[in-house]
Order: C-alpha cells, then structure tokens, then sequence
C-alpha cells in the first residue's frame, strides 16, 4: 500500500513537470495564432492584392540600394494587412520613359525631382508628416495642392586626381574650401602645366554640366567616364561615385583622388507620390507606405546607406564617413526646388548650361534667373500650417 501510493505520486509529479515543460510552447504557439487572427484577419481589409511601387534612380545612396530598402519597408506594410503585398521594381531613367510609352502606370512612384508631371499624380491632401517643414512639403506642390513628398537627398561632390596634378606636375591650389573660385584656379593650373610640358591635353573637368554651370564655371566639361579611366584631373559627381573611387583604390584598381562636398547648384533629391490612376481600394494601403518612409525605422534604414534625409530632426548614422557629415551640414539648410517646375525648366537649363560654359555671359544670368525662380516658387505658395505638411 505505501508503495502504490509513492508511485501515485511520482506519476503526479511526473505530470506536472511534463505540464510545465511544454505548455508555455503550447501556450506561445496558441497567442501567436489569436494573434495572427487579430492582425491579419480579411475582415478588415477593404483591398487584397498588389500594389506596384516603381523607384526610379536618379541617383544611388552612399552604399547599398535604395530599392532594397523600399522593399524592406514595404514588409512592414505587408505584415500589418493580410492579403496586402507591394511589388518595388527599380529602374532607369530611360526604362521608366519606355514603360511609360507603353503605357503602362505603377500604384506609387520614387522618382528624382523634377521627371514627373503634376498631372501624373494623386493629391496627398490629407497626409500628415510633421518631421517635414512648410518649404521642403513645398517642393512637391503645384497650385497649393500636395502631389509629392521629399523623402531622401544626396550631394554633389568635386573629386581631384591628385595622382594625375602630380604626374602633370600641377600643384593643387592652397585653402581647404573646394568652391567655384578654387575649380577654376585648380583648371588654370593643371591646363598651364601640361601644355608646358607638351603633354597629352586632357580635360581639366569632367561629370555633370549642369552643377558646373550653376557654379559659374566655364569652359570644357568632359563626360565623367573620363575621370573614372583617369583621364581628366577633377569631376563633378555625387556621393556614390566617391565611394565607389574609393573602392577601387583599396582594390588596387584606381588612384590617388580627394573628395569634397560641393555646395549650390540643384541638389539631389528623391520624391515619393501616388499616381492618378490609383484605385481608391489602393489608396489607403498606398498613403500607409509613404508615411512608413518617414518613420524613424525608415529614417535610420536610409541614413545608413549614406543617405541625407529632408526631415527636420534627420537621424545620423554613427560610422558615416566624414564627406557625409560635411554634405549633410550643407543640405539640412538648403532649399529643395519645386520637382514641376524644375520639369518644365529641364530641356532649357541644360541648354542655357550648355551656353554659360561656352562663356555666354547672358545666358550664365539667364540660368541665376532660372534658378532663382525654382527656389522662389515655394516661397510663393499659400500654406496654412507652420510645422510639418499635411
């Protein structure tokens, strides 16, 4: 009898160790289904399907892609509404404008400032980002109504191939600012020390006309190919090049350079906006990704591939490279142009740059004017609250 009620009570003890043991999986495995059921129930959707999220490049981020990143943060959209995907295809210039003549038209569209038409877009009247003020939410209006947003931005940077001054046996001028006036006395330089030497002449500059119009500079531009194959003594180009100079560098590929922020010109900016032809089953899904992008999470997620944002309290990334910091400084203060206006001043900005830099002098004011006028447009533009955009 005592040995039959020792065993009862092994048995017992045995039990509630197995309990203990496996029910808290039990338990875990259970919540996470309520859960599931909670969040992703259809119930509450109003659309189930895909939502097409193009990202045009007009530029590329320090390191890594920013159509990784907009995929990423489309998980998290996609995590919170079951049924609900998005599908972000990245593209050129050039792949946009075929697709578009196709006819066909995507949900939502990252696009460089100053590619799309007002007309092609949806109003985001109704939207609500704080950490945006009244001039960067102006960029993205046209007739005071909101139809994109200013959600990451890049520099321009001037690169010097110190090795090729050296072999030229051009010295690079002193002062640490690298502005208009040092370009031109740095071209003077090298273009005088390699025509006394009787050498080759290559170009003293290279990479995007535009920039260098809008400096003041004149004379050739040579195509930025030039400089990556060492080929011409300075370029100017964006943070990406920069890196990837570097890259090539510690490969044993490339050669000795230096990289400076540059300041003023047109300064590079990625938009976001829904197109015209989103459905309004879409609609609500579509201005939640948007949003998602100015979240801290996202801020961060961007910032880390060297990205510069337009945001008021920008987030930065411990490790970022020095030439980062000093372009961030820059571009935390400067006006960002109206994208639709600077659209429709395209074709005759890159003509007028065209003229500047062949030493048209009325055509280097023509292109101040124009300038001004991409910045002064949103000082013109009637809005009602003081912080942030809605």
């Amino acid at each position: 009898m005592h040995v039959k009620h020792w065993i009862s009570k092994l048995v017992v003890s045995l039990m509630i160790v197995a309990y203990l043991f496996f029910m808290p999986e039990y338990l875990d495995e259970a919540l996470e289904m309520q859960t599931y059921d909670e969040k992703f129930s259809t119930e509450e959707e109003t659309y189930t399907g895909i939502l097409t999220v193009w990202h045009v490049v007009g530029f590329k981020p320090y390191s890594g892609s920013m159509g990784t990143t907009l995929a990423s943060i489309a998980k998290d959209v996609e995590r919170a509404h079951y049924g609900v995907f998005f599908d972000v295809i990245a593209m050129d210039e050039a792949e946009y404008m075929q697709r578009t003549e196709r006819g066909e038209v995507p949900d939502i569209i990252s696009f460089p400032i100053g590619l799309c038409y007002p007309e092609q877009l949806s109003s985001l009247a109704g939207i609500s980002i704080e950490a945006l003020s009244e001039e960067r939410c102006a960029a993205g209006q046209w007739n005071e109504i909101p139809y994109a947003l200013p959600y990451a931005m890049s520099a321009h940077v001037l690169l010097i191939n110190t090795a090729l001054f050296q072999e030229r046996g051009a010295t690079l001028p002193e002062g640490e600012k690298r502005d208009a006036t040092w370009i031109e006395k740095a071209a003077e330089t090298f273009l005088t020390a390699q025509e006394k030497g009787n050498r080759t002449q290559l170009p003293a500059l290279s990479g995007d006309i535009l920039m260098a119009a809008s400096l003041g500079l004149t004379g050739e531009v040579a195509e930025y190919d030039a400089f990556k194959s060492g080929k011409a003594a300075m370029a100017i180009a964006d943070l990406r090049a920069a890196n990837e100079m570097e890259a090539s560098q510690i490969a044993g590929k490339g050669f000795s350079f230096e990289a400076s922020a540059l300041e003023g010109g047109i300064p590079l900016v990625q938009m976001i906006g829904l197109t015209s032809t989103v459905s309004d089953e879409k609609r609500p899904y579509a201005l939640e990704f948007v949003e998602c992008l100015f979240s801290e999470k996202a801020q961060k997620q961007f910032v880390q591939q060297g990205l510069i944002m337009p945001t008021q309290s920008a987030p930065q990334a411990e490790d970022a490279a020095k030439l980062i910091t000093s372009a961030a400084e820059y571009l935390c203060e400067v006006q960002i142009p109206n994208t639709f206006l600077l659209q429709r001043y395209q074709d005759a900005l890159e003509e007028t740059a065209q003229r500047a830099l062949a030493g048209d002098e009325a055509a280097q004011k023509d292109l101040e004017t124009r300038l001004k006028e991409l910045v002064s447009a949103l000082k013109s533009s009637k809005m009602e609250k003081a912080d942030g955009c809605t």
